[in-house]
């Protein structure tokens, strides 16, 4: 995407756990207190064979050594310019997290886009920065390993999923945050948006991690301010006026589903059912899609809310 403007699933990482979904799989928490808009910003497992946790519902840190694989993984991606500052630092898989909290310490991958990489209002030469996405869930006791660039689709995070996984490194627990780029860059339909989440989700569906089952993924869903996106179209035309943005939310319902390991994260819901953090996310000067950095607070603690409920 181009930039004028400070932003973070957040496109949905994860083992099985249940009482995620419900009827229509989605997830619509509460929206964040005030705390949450503050500005603040192996090789593979040894032993896949034996079961994480004793219930479903009970999470028990996998094995979390380091993996060597990591240092495989092309960074910046393919096709990306040297010397590109338009994404998130190199991926890390850090040791785990020693936060008494939902996580656990469990692994969790984080794919996103701009909305994820945060950068602040009109800093384009800026140096990649460390997403919010990660405060929060280390923060409730996750070990999250955040893959994100400016620009890229739900294609990029395809090819990104099987790059991972060919090195054995997807988590019981995946988060994408892609979508906005479908509509933004290429102009998707979204009957081309589903067919491109089917083929993320399938192939996640296809994985097995370290818990012996594929990833469950929580996926973001999306909200645009379609009045300052409008503005933001009539004085930069190349920019989309996104209107079409609410057929993405329905077409990622209609994919998003328990068969493939998925469970919607309702930002659109959190942000449209509190009208004050609404305001605060898109301010005049905006383009209507990214968000402020009270917005990309809002956003990591929304998705970090959802997987520890997850656990519960």
């Amino acid at each position: 995407m181009r930039y004028s403007y400070a932003v973070a699933v957040f496109a949905c990482g994860v083992a099985v756990l249940t009482g995620c979904a419900n009827s229509t799989n989605t997830t619509s928490p509460s929206s964040p207190n005030s705390s949450a808009t503050t500005r603040q910003t192996s090789a593979a497992p040894t032993s896949p064979a034996t079961s994480p946790r004793s219930s479903a519902t009970t999470l028990v840190a996998e094995d979390l050594n380091v993996p060597a694989a990591a240092a495989e993984l092309q960074w910046p991606p393919a096709g990306v310019p040297e010397g590109s500052t338009g994404g998130c630092d190199r991926p890390t898989w850090p040791k785990a997290s020693s936060i008494k909290a939902a996580g656990n310490g469990s692994r969790v991958l984080v794919i996103g886009d701009s909305l994820t990489r945060e950068v602040a209002l009109f800093s384009e030469e800026q140096t990649p920065t460390s997403p919010r996405i990660r405060a929060a869930l280390t923060k409730d006791g996750w070990t999250p390993t955040v893959v994100c660039w400016k620009g890229k689709t739900t294609e990029w995070a395809s090819a990104e999923v099987a790059e991972l996984a060919r090195l054995n490194l997807i988590p019981p627990r995946v988060v994408v945050a892609t979508g906005t780029n479908d509509l933004w860059v290429d102009n998707a339909s979204a009957e081309t948006f589903t067919t491109r989440a089917t083929t993320l989700l399938t192939a996640l569906a296809a994985t097995t991690t370290s818990s012996g089952a594929p990833p469950q993924v929580w996926w973001v869903n999306l909200w645009i301010d379609t009045a300052m996106a409008a503005w933001n179209h009539a004085r930069e035309p190349r920019d989309p006026d996104m209107a079409g943005y609410q057929a993405y939310n329905t077409a990622l319902k209609s994919v998003c589903t328990p068969q493939l390991n998925c469970h919607i994260v309702d930002w659109h819901a959190a942000v449209d059912s509190d009208p004050a953090l609404a305001k605060r996310i898109a301010e005049p000067d905006l383009d209507g899609v990214h968000m402020t950095m009270d917005g990309a607070s809002a956003r990591a603690t929304v998705i970090a809310r959802v997987l520890a409920n997850a656990t519960k």
